[in-house]
């Protein structure tokens, strides 16, 4: 905020811009050089007259008062002829003044022309009728002067004429009247003559200076009453609005006076409402402040408001005499109001209040036109409307409002964004603490169920009964959680439908199965009026599921005894389903916020909560709007409720999905349990393993318990440090991993699983507390195989479990049929050349053909010895099988096959079967063999520390980065990568790590892979 020195200084110079604006603007309309009448006459033949500009007529004109003279009369009454200015004289005619009537008389003379020319002549305004006449023809007049009182009527209207003439002298005549009674004026005003053009022109400037002006303050008092009517209404804006139409009025009735143009109004009464106006301003300015900055609102503003009162009192009352006499006070209560109020401003903007410099300036603008009102209303200067005043103001308060509202709007925008944070804050707190409230109350229930279905444990009847009603209070607080969670997920759009023909009265039977232990030993009943064989709706079943249990839940609550009945009624393509009770009924206020979060039916007359938290119905009422149906409450007090709400029937190409009449699991776990009863059974050479990692030991007790009665070797762990740890030292067919642990979350543990292990060689089931499509889709984005919301649900965790074992299973076996494949297939044309090679040394060189004969036998037989679901074998026989392929290859080409050996014979060591030959044979037919001299293959097994290196090196044609990339990558079409593919995949599973392969075009190629030392 500036300083208050600053603000005087910018201030002071604010209004000398605003005056030399104003004296510019009144350039435009006066004349600098201009001859002056005298003695009536106005000599203009020196060629004065200008194309663009008027000439004000000022001057001596002949007066004769106290008589109304045409132009045959004006000879014959010289005897009594004056000479004074014309209007200013005539309007400032002093009070007890003899005569009321007069007649102004010019001669204007003209430069001599021999064509017809426009000229153009405009009246201002004068006291207080006149009657206009060029060369003896009355051309126009502003109320009707006359020397006969019944005859006199007052008007004072400006107007501009236009005629033509082609003399030289143009004699012009006006009549004017005061009335019977003196009055005494000091509007000061310029009769214009020229040339039509510039006459109009100079006219229309002036009209269209005031329509700008009009049209700012309409379009601004359009705006500000839209504000007020959609708003809360405060005073402030009710007075704005009325001080801009007041500047309107003004505006009107003020240089042109177009109103008193438009309507008759007598002139007593223009005065009376002109100066009505003018005060209407002042008051409506005050009381404006009043209510907009009430803190500096003193009691002086009050005194101010009560004069004015009192001053509104005489403008009414008191003869219009009197108030033109005491027009000065006027202009006391208008130079008070904005003095007061510039004041007030200033000490605003000393107590650093935003944005107030635009409300004192405002301020100074409409002081500075009050002041220059009251020096011309004083003076003989010209008055002319001046627009710009009124415009600042307007623009700076404007301005004002416009940069506290973008504040204000800025401001709204960060608590918007501060609110909306703050709810998600509030929502994600609650969908937190909800799981977290959920999760020991699912374990309290799952422990109280194995308990309770325990074969070993021996319960009484009072103890079964109670761990049962420990169950279902548990079940139904389970439910206040799910409804919690399912307003969530309602006010975030993350509920999908899934749309399907259902048969309602299968539906509605098996939730009133599932509600029936809700009305033991009540005296109420539940009636069903829905046909069999009526057309299905067509909706997600789960979610109508959902809808109908908690309307029925709700009218079980809230009925004592009697019936609720369920009744359909179908009506063109939907289905309007009620259900009505005769419990105690709601007053008619109470249906208006039945389906608002947290309401309650419960009357002032009815003494007890019922239960719940109040969002079964506003889930009800948002799950019907998704299914694009309505709900509707019809209820009195003591007399029941019905609740109705509509459905679309299903079209008669959907195919109709039968219900049973049991109540309902979720879509998934009907397909996982559907699934598990497809599946051809698998059975186990021994106990699968599972690996079962959450950081509450009380969530590892629940999950053993419920997988118990499955044959699972169950492992825990109890962070994802140690479950990494203990993959490293034993294999699992499943991975089951909380998402919220603390150092290393569920979602990290999967990531890291994925480097060693596909979704396959270990499947992982994530248990996460949230559901949201972000949480789920983070989990399946770092590997997971599935999920399951906590807290679990036995059936569904059973069946998922299951699922993921015998999916584990499954892939192993196929990973064992093809390793044995691999291992026992012998590519056709490897053995007809090989047979080839021996029938023709059989011709040439019998002991090499006997060598050659003894190596394939015991290539054969080694293949063929290796079990099919042998994991490991020794490095001896692997290099054995080794060795024979390679001396049936040398056989067979000769020195184009060269083999170096490096091999530290202390090694003892296991490997996958195969691994060693199919990258050997790999290196012989893919790379050395592509150069038409061959090559040399170097084989390297060496021991390190705690792991041996096996490469196979070759000089052959090698491979660009691409194909190294796409050697190790497995695709089924390609049968030829297999071998390579199988045997990475198998090293990964085993150590951890695969093949590496270093090669470059023309140079050769390195493939190794590491083996660990310890394999006990």
């Amino acid at each position: 905020m500036k300083k208050p020195s600053m603000i005087l200084i910018i201030i002071l110079f604010f209004l000398l811009v605003l005056t030399v604006f104003r004296l510019f603007w009144g350039s435009i309309y006066s004349t600098t050089h201009h001859p002056e009448a005298q003695e009536g006459v106005l000599d203009l033949r020196q060629g004065q007259l200008e194309e663009i500009q008027t000439t004000p007529v000022v001057g001596e004109w002949t007066f004769y008062p106290d008589v109304l003279l045409d132009q045959s009369a004006l000879q014959q009454a010289q005897d009594g002829e004056t000479y004074n200015t014309f209007p200013n004289e005539w309007n400032n005619i002093p009070i007890g003044s003899t005569y009321t009537v007069g007649t102004y008389h010019l001669r204007i003379l003209l430069p001599p022309s021999d064509t017809t020319t426009d000229y153009g002549l405009r009246m201002p305004v004068i006291q207080s009728a006149t009657k206009l006449f060029i060369d003896g023809e009355e051309i126009s007049g502003s109320g009707n002067p006359s020397v006969n009182p019944s005859d006199y009527i007052a008007q004072k209207v400006p107007y501009t004429v236009s005629f033509r003439s082609n003399k030289e002298t143009i004699d012009v005549i006006v009549h004017v009247a005061h009335g019977n009674y003196p009055i005494r004026s000091s509007e000061v005003g310029v009769v214009k003559f020229g040339y039509a053009s510039a006459i109009n022109k100079e006219t229309r400037f002036s009209v269209i200076s005031q329509i700008i002006v009009l049209t700012v303050l309409g379009a601004v008092a359009i705006f500000i009453a839209f504000l007020y009517f959609v708003g809360k209404r405060p005073k402030s804006l009710l007075y704005f609005f009325l001080l801009l139409i007041n500047a309107m009025l003004m505006v009107l009735l003020d240089v042109d006076k177009f109103l008193l143009k438009l309507i008759p109004i007598t002139y007593e009464s223009s005065v009376k409402i002109l100066f009505l106006v003018y005060t209407s301003i002042a008051s409506f300015m005050l009381l404006f402040f009043k209510h907009f900055l009430p803190e500096y609102a003193n009691r002086m503003l009050k005194w101010f408001l009560s004069a004015y009162l009192l001053y509104v009192g005489f403008i009414l009352l008191a003869p219009v005499t009197y108030i033109l006499s005491l027009r000065f006070l006027l202009g006391i209560v208008l130079l008070t109001t904005t003095c007061f109020i510039t004041i007030q401003f200033f000490k605003a903007t000393r107590n650093r209040m935003e944005d107030v410099i635009y409300l004192l300036l405002s301020a100074a603008a409409i002081t500075n036109n009050v002041v220059w009102a009251i020096i011309y209303s004083n003076t003989t200067i010209e008055r002319f409307f001046y627009p710009v005043d009124l415009l600042i103001t307007i623009f700076l308060f404007s301005a004002f409002w416009l940069k506290r509202f973008l504040r204000n709007v800025h401001r709204i925008q960060g608590l918007s964004e501060e609110l909306i944070q703050v709810d998600k804050r509030k929502d994600a707190f609650l969908a937190n603490t909800s799981h977290e409230l959920r999760n020991p109350l699912h374990s309290m229930i799952n422990i109280a169920h194995s308990v309770l279905h325990s074969k070993e444990n021996k319960l009484n009847q009072e103890d079964y009964q109670n761990m049962e009603l420990l169950i279902t209070v548990g079940k139904r607080m389970s439910s206040m959680i799910n409804d919690l969670l399912d307003l969530g997920r309602i006010k975030e759009n993350k509920v999908t439908l899934q749309l399907k023909p259902l048969p309602l009265q299968a539906v509605t039977a098996g939730v009133v199965d599932m509600l029936q232990h809700l009305l033991e030993d009540r005296p109420v009943q539940i009636q069903t009026d829905v046909q069999g064989d009526v057309q299905p709706v067509l909706a997600d079943e789960n979610r109508l599921i959902q809808i109908l249990v908690n309307l029925l839940h709700n009218a079980i609550k809230y009925t004592d005894k009697g019936t609720i009945t369920i009744s359909t009624n179908y009506m063109d393509n939907k289905v309007v389903i009620s259900v009505a009770d005769t419990g105690i009924g709601m007053k008619e206020e109470r249906i208006h916020s039945i389906f608002k979060p947290y309401e309650q039916g419960i009357e002032e007359d009815v003494d007890e909560v019922r239960g719940g938290v109040g969002l079964g119905l506003t889930i009800s009422h948002q799950l019907v709007k998704l299914h694009g149906g309505e709900i509707e409450v019809h209820s009195a007090l003591h007399k029941g409720s019905v609740f109705s709400f509509s459905l679309l029937l299903a079209k008669e190409e959907h195919s109709v999905v039968e219900t049973p009449n049991l109540p309902v699991i979720s879509h998934l776990e009907a397909a996982v349990s559907k699934a598990i009863e497809t599946t051809h059974p698998i059975l186990y050479s021994e106990a699968p393993k599972l690996l079962v990692v959450d950081d509450e030991t009380i969530n590892l007790r629940v999950l053993k318990n419920i997988l118990a009665s499955e044959q699972y070797e169950i492992t825990t762990a109890v962070s994802g440090a140690e479950a990494l740890e203990k993959l490293k030292t034993d294999t699992f067919h499943l991975l089951i991993s909380d998402v919220m642990m603390p150092y290393m979350s569920g979602y990290e543990l999967t990531k890291k699983v994925r480097e060693q292990y596909t979704l396959s060689e270990l499947p992982i089931l994530l248990l996460t507390a949230r559901n949201s499509s972000e949480d789920l889709s983070t989990g399946f984005a770092s590997g997971a195989n599935d999920y399951i919301v906590k807290p679990v649900d036995p059936l569904e965790l059973r069946s998922r479990v299951d699922v993921l074992v015998k999916l584990k299973t499954s892939i192993a076996e196929h990973m064992r049929m093809e390793a044995a494949w691999l291992q026992a297939q012998i590519k056709p044309h490897f053995l007809f050349n090989t047979l080839n090679s021996i029938m023709y040394l059989m011709e040439i060189d019998e002991e090499k053909m006997r060598y050659v004969l003894d190596h394939f036998i015991q290539f054969i037989q080694t293949s063929f010895a290796f079990k099919n679901t042998e994991t490991l074998v020794s490095l001896e026989e692997e290099l054995a099988l080794v060795h024979s392929y390679i001396e049936i290859e040398k056989a067979r080409f000769g020195d184009r096959v060269n083999i170096k050996w490096d091999v530290d014979a202390r090694i003892k060591v296991q490997l996958p079967p195969l691994s060693i030959q199919t990258l050997v044979e790999n290196a012989i037919n893919h790379g050395i063999l592509k150069q038409p001299a061959g090559g040399t293959i170097t084989i390297s097994v060496k021991a390190y520390e705690g792991f041996t290196r096996i490469s196979i090196m070759d000089d052959g044609v090698g491979m660009n980065s691409e194909q190294q990339v796409r050697l190790t990558k497995h695709n089924p079409r390609e049968r030829k990568s297999v071998g390579i593919y199988n045997t990475d995949r198998r090293l990964r599973q085993l150590f951890g790590e695969g093949i590496t392969i270093k090669s470059e075009q023309a140079k050769g190629t390195i493939v190794s892979f590491f083996v660990s030392n310890d394999q006990s």
